[in-house]
């Protein structure tokens, strides 16, 4: 028996008033039976403690009816088994969603039932409406805090419950909305960061690997008998689009920056004919699935073949290397309109792509190399004057260049002054190896690209005034042009191969 200003209350009894006969507190089991809704007696009602069981039948969430008596309060306890909620509802109005294993106090005001808090041990948080959710978490005074989860030691997963209808509900990060004001300010970022390593706490040793970052789609769902395998989820980033409702110019959508502080182990594309990279351009696909605009890189062709190929932003010439079309064969490399074939590197650590492209499509046997060496002493007088004068030296290839043809050279120039040049010495020396790429439009030789200079020495009184000068109509001319004050003894070695 328990006292209150003196009277004797029984808390397992009832007190009597103008609004009837109530229990103190006290308890009940009351079962849902049938999968039907439980409609409680004032009787079944009147205690405090509400502990609803079931038979387990339910096939969905039950409806548990109580009278709406004003000022009537319970704790209801979701003790079911069959893993549905239950309603707490009167005969109209709106009601309280328990969810397994909840509790929740409830009253009505004789028109709907309310929930005053509630929660689920080891599941489920509840904010302060009918609707179960953490309504808000922060620091101490509202300020900003941290929310720490877990143990340190056992994986925590967030997770949603299943559908309960055709379309699955999402689920949503979202950073805090900018403050809106004259001008709007920035929104809250959004950042998934990974643990960082332990650190060493011994002398000379290495703390260890931070955590790694995985997004990864939803497996698709298994199929049965002889249907086709469901595909997985999509993994899509995209950038903001841009803001409205100004009448100045259109903003633009966010950019999309991808640091990588270390290497790229492996970036691969599944082979699809819509799989493509845009770099440095709008995306575009045009044609037969080739790509437009600069800088794109696209896998596989239209031809179901895996392709890079970088386009100008004419989209009339690019550079495109196609993988072959059968295993062993040699993929397929264009430059512009032209295709050079079969290329082939063999993987060693000694196989690499440099300026001597000549020397390396010569070291694959992909062409003839040919070699002639001429030998004459040249007049500076006659070199700056004549530009077919037999004491100017005239390289010119044994074969003709076909039109449209294209090649590589290699010249090697070694010159000597027999005469002293203006500044210089007899025996001042200049020497000078250059590679070119040419290719015979039709009405003559040209060179294709800058000359690329692969090694250079000369005696200053020599510098910049001993050069060599592609030409040619049908065959490959190179001619050594002398325009310094002395004579020299030249020798001049060409190698070209022609495609």
């Amino acid at each position: 028996m328990t006292t209150f200003n003196g009277t004797p209350v029984d808390i397992a009894g009832y007190i009597s008033g103008a609004g009837g006969t109530v229990p103190v507190l006290g308890g009940i089991e009351n079962e849902i039976t049938g999968n039907a809704t439980l409609v409680l007696t004032i009787g079944q009602a009147d205690p405090f403690y509400q502990l609803i069981t079931s038979d387990g039948s339910s096939t969905g969430i039950i409806e548990v009816e109580v009278p709406l008596n004003p000022g009537k309060c319970w704790l209801f306890q979701n003790a079911t088994t069959e893993g549905f909620a239950i309603n707490v509802i009167g005969s109209s109005g709106t009601g309280v969603s328990i969810p397994p294993n909840g509790f929740a106090l409830c009253g009505t005001d004789g028109v709907n039932v309310y929930s005053a808090g509630g929660f689920t041990p080891g599941a489920d948080l509840s904010g302060s409406s009918v609707a179960q959710y953490v309504s808000n978490i922060s620091g101490p005074g509202g300020t900003g805090g941290t929310v720490n989860l877990g143990d340190g030691f056992d994986s925590l997963t967030f997770l949603m419950r299943p559908a309960t209808g055709f379309t699955a509900p999402t689920l949503t990060f979202q950073g805090s909305l900018g403050l809106a004001g004259t001008n709007g300010h920035l929104g809250g970022p959004l950042e998934f960061i990974s643990g960082k390593g332990g650190s060493a706490t011994g002398p000379n040793n290495i703390g260890a690997l931070g955590g790694p970052v995985f997004f990864q789609g939803g497996q698709g769902g298994n199929s049965t008998g002889t249907s086709g395998n469901s595909t997985g989820g999509n993994v899509g980033f995209s950038t903001g689009n841009p803001g409205i409702g100004g009448s100045g110019g259109a903003g633009l959508p966010g950019t999309f920056a991808v640091t990588v502080g270390g290497q790229i182990t492996c970036f691969q594309l599944q082979a699809a004919t819509s799989d493509y990279l845009a770099m440095g351009g709008p995306t575009a696909v045009s044609g037969s699935n080739r790509c437009a605009n600069s800088g794109l890189l696209r896998f596989p062709s239209s031809t179901g073949l895996p392709i890079m190929a970088v386009r100008n932003p004419g989209n009339t010439a690019d550079v495109s290397l196609v993988a072959a079309s059968a295993p062993g064969g040699n993929p397929t490399m264009s430059i512009g309109s032209a295709a050079v074939n079969a290329i082939n590197i063999t993987a060693s650590t000694t196989n690499f792509l440099s300026s001597s492209l000549m020397n390396w499509f010569i070291s694959q046997g992909q062409g003839t190399k040919t070699t002639q060496v001429a030998t004459a002493a040249l007049t500076d007088a006659a070199l700056a004057t004549v530009a077919a004068s037999t004491n100017q030296l005239v390289y010119t290839s044994s074969a003709a260049v076909p039109s449209t043809s294209t090649g590589f050279a290699k010249c090697k120039l070694v010159a000597r002054a027999t005469t002293a040049p203006a500044g210089g010495s007899i025996g001042d020396s200049y020497i000078s190896e250059v590679n070119f790429g040419f290719k015979n439009v039709g009405s003559g030789i040209v060179a294709v690209g800058t000359p690329t200079v692969v090694s250079q020495a000369a005696d200053t009184s020599l510098d910049g005034l001993v050069s060599i000068v592609l030409g040619g109509t049908t065959n490959l001319e190179f001619t050594v042009d002398n325009t310094s004050a002395g004579n020299l003894v030249v020798t001049l070695t060409v190698e070209y191969i022609l495609n």
